[in-house]
């Protein structure tokens, strides 16, 4: 059996040094070009939250806050500035990182946390991907662990963090407006169909994530040291409710523990169990966004 003379080892171990070296410049290259046209897009809207806004009034949450929450009645109520951070396919942890990073800059008067009836039970790991390109935010970057164990070595290339929006990077940079999610108004983006008319259904649970419920609690009290007050909403659904079920115990508890939190749920409200108020069951329409949204602003001027 012959083996490799040590001149072809030489040769071998150049060639896979001089491989690595270009593919080391090229991700760099690629990453670093991905990385601006990510940020030149205009109407990125979660750019826009982390960076840009300064509204006094701001609400949090996945596609049932971009929904439920109408920018004019606010601003009508409280006369103030507004806008709705709320993001389509998004959870609890990508809410909580763009508050982080939003505190970081300035500090609203109102901050609404719309929660999900099952954000303690469905992990987030593999979904955090819309956060990966605001690395460089050390605010942000506490929760970008979260995507997965290994997530601070897969960083280490630039293009990972654009990997899986390319697509969206080329057309946010060509169109006049962000493709696939109409044109919003203030982050608010409507529903103006209408469900069908059907039984409301009870709400199936599902096992709670402690790790989850640990993430909120040490958000609350961080903004609990700071002083920053927070209103954590459960927003009408068209499903009945335990009236003592899970996710109101934790958020009684947390009520209790940190005087700067406050909770307002809507679950089982008999005046929303209407058909014509939805778009399906989970989200409303923008007949039922307005409704939701003034007996809300109401609420919130008396408490």
């Amino acid at each position: 059996m012959q083996y490799p003379k040590n001149s072809d080892l030489k040769r071998f171990f150049k060639k896979f040094a001089l491989l690595l070296l270009v593919l080391i410049i090229l991700d760099f290259a690629i990453g670093k070009t991905l990385k601006f046209l990510f940020f030149k897009e205009k109407l990125n809207s979660t750019t826009y939250v982390m960076n840009t806004t300064t509204a006094d009034f701001l609400v949090f949450g996945s596609s049932r806050a971009s929904r439920h929450y109408v920018p004019a009645v606010f601003e009508k109520k409280f006369n103030t500035t507004f806008y709705n951070c709320g993001r389509d396919a998004s959870k609890m942890i990508y809410s909580l990182a763009a508050m982080s990073a939003v505190l970081e800059r300035y500090r609203p008067k109102h901050i609404v946390l719309e929660l999900d009836p099952d954000d303690f039970a469905n992990s987030e790991e593999n979904s955090l991907s819309m956060l990966l390109p605001y690395r460089d935010n050390t605010a942000v970057a506490n929760f970008i662990k979260y995507n997965s164990r290994f997530e601070r070595f897969k960083l280490l290339s630039q293009i990972y963090p654009y990997n899986s929006m390319i697509g969206d990077i080329i057309m946010g940079n060509l169109s006049s407006h962000k493709a696939g999610f109409g044109i919003d108004v203030e982050g608010y983006l409507k529903f103006d169909d209408m469900m069908d008319n059907q039984p409301v259904k009870p709400f199936k649970y599902e096992k709670l994530i402690q790790q989850r419920v640990d993430i909120l609690d040490d958000f609350l009290n961080q903004l609990h040291k700071r002083g920053i007050k927070i209103t954590v909403v459960i927003s009408p659904i068209y499903f009945t409710f335990a009236p003592h079920n899970q996710v109101v115990a934790i958020m009684d508890s947390f009520c209790k523990k940190y005087s700067n939190v406050s909770f307002i749920n809507y679950e089982n409200d008999p005046r929303f169990f209407d058909h014509t108020l939805f778009h399906d069951d989970l989200h409303m329409n923008d007949i039922g966004a307005h409704k939701f949204s003034e007996d809300l602003a109401d609420k919130l001027i008396k408490n």
